[in-house]
Protein backbone atom coordinates (compact mmCIF):
# COMPACT_ATOMS: atom_id res chain seq x y z
CA UNK A 1 0.00 0.00 0.00
CA UNK A 2 2.68 2.32 0.97
CA UNK A 3 4.36 1.95 -2.79
CA UNK A 4 1.36 2.16 -4.32
CA UNK A 5 0.94 5.36 -2.95
CA UNK A 6 4.59 6.39 -3.35
CA UNK A 7 4.28 6.03 -7.30
CA UNK A 8 1.07 7.79 -7.25
CA UNK A 9 2.42 10.97 -5.83
CA UNK A 10 5.92 10.42 -7.98
CA UNK A 11 3.45 10.25 -11.01
CA UNK A 12 1.78 12.97 -9.73
CA UNK A 13 5.08 15.43 -9.29
CA UNK A 14 6.10 14.46 -13.17
CA UNK A 15 3.02 15.24 -14.38
CA UNK A 16 2.85 18.69 -12.85
CA UNK A 17 6.29 19.18 -13.72
CA UNK A 18 5.58 18.20 -17.39
CA UNK A 19 2.55 20.40 -17.43
CA UNK A 20 4.57 23.69 -16.09
CA UNK A 21 7.37 23.25 -18.38
CA UNK A 22 5.61 23.23 -21.20
CA UNK A 23 3.69 26.16 -20.53
CA UNK A 24 6.83 27.98 -19.71
CA UNK A 25 8.52 26.72 -23.13
CA UNK A 26 5.00 27.30 -25.09
CA UNK A 27 3.82 30.43 -23.95
CA UNK A 28 7.58 32.41 -23.41
CA UNK A 29 6.96 36.23 -23.26
CA UNK A 30 3.17 35.82 -24.16
CA UNK A 31 4.39 35.91 -27.75
CA UNK A 32 1.59 34.22 -30.18
CA UNK A 33 3.19 30.72 -31.15
CA UNK A 34 1.12 29.18 -33.84
CA UNK A 35 0.83 25.37 -34.60
CA UNK A 36 3.38 24.57 -38.02
CA UNK A 37 0.82 25.19 -40.79
CA UNK A 38 -2.07 27.13 -38.55
CA UNK A 39 -2.99 30.75 -40.04
CA UNK A 40 -2.98 34.19 -38.00
CA UNK A 41 -5.84 35.81 -38.98
CA UNK A 42 -6.93 38.46 -36.81
CA UNK A 43 -7.82 42.35 -36.32
CA UNK A 44 -5.91 44.66 -34.79
CA UNK A 45 -5.69 48.71 -33.44
CA UNK A 46 -4.02 51.14 -35.13
CA UNK A 47 -1.76 51.12 -32.21
CA UNK A 48 -0.79 47.25 -32.69
CA UNK A 49 -0.69 48.05 -36.58
CA UNK A 50 1.47 51.09 -35.60
CA UNK A 51 3.92 49.04 -33.53
CA UNK A 52 3.83 46.22 -36.26
CA UNK A 53 4.87 48.31 -39.03
CA UNK A 54 7.69 49.92 -36.89
CA UNK A 55 8.69 46.63 -36.29
CA UNK A 56 9.07 45.59 -40.09
CA UNK A 57 10.11 48.78 -40.96
CA UNK A 58 12.76 47.68 -43.82
CA UNK A 59 11.18 44.17 -44.15
CA UNK A 60 10.92 43.56 -47.37
CA UNK A 61 8.46 40.49 -46.87
CA UNK A 62 6.03 42.41 -44.78
CA UNK A 63 3.40 43.93 -46.57
CA UNK A 64 1.21 46.98 -45.96
CA UNK A 65 -1.77 46.58 -48.33
CA UNK A 66 -4.51 48.87 -49.22
CA UNK A 67 -7.65 47.80 -50.51
CA UNK A 68 -9.37 51.10 -51.01
CA UNK A 69 -9.92 53.31 -54.53
CA UNK A 70 -7.51 54.40 -56.50
CA UNK A 71 -8.78 57.97 -55.29
CA UNK A 72 -9.13 57.11 -52.20
CA UNK A 73 -5.45 56.21 -52.01
CA UNK A 74 -4.33 59.70 -54.01
CA UNK A 75 -5.60 61.36 -51.15
CA UNK A 76 -3.99 60.14 -48.57
CA UNK A 77 -2.49 56.33 -47.37
CA UNK A 78 -0.12 54.44 -45.00
CA UNK A 79 3.66 55.03 -45.88
CA UNK A 80 4.73 51.64 -48.23
CA UNK A 81 1.20 50.77 -48.61
CA UNK A 82 0.52 48.63 -51.73
CA UNK A 83 -2.86 49.29 -53.62
CA UNK A 84 -4.99 46.54 -54.46
CA UNK A 85 -8.38 48.30 -55.20
CA UNK A 86 -11.53 45.86 -53.20
CA UNK A 87 -13.89 47.18 -56.02
CA UNK A 88 -12.12 45.83 -58.74
CA UNK A 89 -13.43 42.65 -60.64
CA UNK A 90 -9.58 41.22 -60.47
CA UNK A 91 -9.80 41.72 -56.91
CA UNK A 92 -9.63 38.08 -55.51
CA UNK A 93 -7.56 36.94 -58.39
CA UNK A 94 -4.96 39.62 -57.33
CA UNK A 95 -5.01 38.78 -54.31
CA UNK A 96 -4.37 35.21 -54.97
CA UNK A 97 -1.30 35.76 -57.37
CA UNK A 98 0.30 37.12 -53.64
CA UNK A 99 3.00 35.28 -52.27
CA UNK A 100 0.82 33.31 -48.91
CA UNK A 101 3.70 33.03 -46.97
CA UNK A 102 4.60 36.98 -46.19
CA UNK A 103 2.62 38.60 -43.12
CA UNK A 104 -0.08 41.12 -44.30
CA UNK A 105 -1.10 44.19 -43.09
CA UNK A 106 -4.29 44.85 -44.62
CA UNK A 107 -6.82 48.30 -44.23
CA UNK A 108 -9.31 50.51 -46.15
CA UNK A 109 -11.38 53.88 -45.22
CA UNK A 110 -13.35 52.09 -42.22
CA UNK A 111 -12.97 48.69 -41.85
CA UNK A 112 -15.64 47.32 -43.80
CA UNK A 113 -13.87 46.09 -47.23
CA UNK A 114 -10.61 45.30 -45.42
CA UNK A 115 -12.56 42.98 -42.88
CA UNK A 116 -14.12 41.11 -46.40
CA UNK A 117 -10.26 41.08 -47.77
CA UNK A 118 -9.26 39.28 -44.57
CA UNK A 119 -11.72 36.75 -44.94
CA UNK A 120 -10.69 36.39 -48.87
CA UNK A 121 -7.25 36.06 -47.74
CA UNK A 122 -7.98 33.51 -45.00
CA UNK A 123 -9.98 31.19 -47.59
CA UNK A 124 -7.34 31.90 -50.32
CA UNK A 125 -4.64 30.26 -48.01
CA UNK A 126 -2.51 33.09 -46.93
CA UNK A 127 -0.87 32.43 -43.37
CA UNK A 128 -0.81 35.75 -41.52
CA UNK A 129 -2.91 38.54 -41.89
CA UNK A 130 -3.39 41.69 -39.80
CA UNK A 131 -6.79 44.21 -40.45
CA UNK A 132 -6.63 47.38 -39.27
CA UNK A 133 -9.65 47.75 -37.32
CA UNK A 134 -11.20 51.10 -37.92
CA UNK A 135 -9.32 51.62 -41.32
CA UNK A 136 -7.47 54.86 -42.16
CA UNK A 137 -9.97 57.02 -40.70
CA UNK A 138 -9.20 55.47 -37.28
CA UNK A 139 -5.90 55.22 -38.07
CA UNK A 140 -5.49 59.55 -38.61
CA UNK A 141 -8.08 59.52 -35.57
CA UNK A 142 -5.54 58.88 -33.27
CA UNK A 143 -2.80 61.11 -34.68
CA UNK A 144 -0.77 58.31 -36.85
CA UNK A 145 0.73 59.34 -40.37
CA UNK A 146 -0.50 59.29 -43.84
CA UNK A 147 1.47 60.23 -46.88
CA UNK A 148 -0.08 61.40 -50.52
Amino acid sequence: MINTKRGALAMLVLAVILVVSFAVIGGCAGEQVAAPGAQIIQDVSTVAANSMIRDHQGDPDFVLLDVRTPQEYADGHLEGAVLIDYYSETFSNRLNELDKAKPYLIYCRSGGRSGRAHDIMRDLGFEEVYNVLGGILQWQADGFPTVE
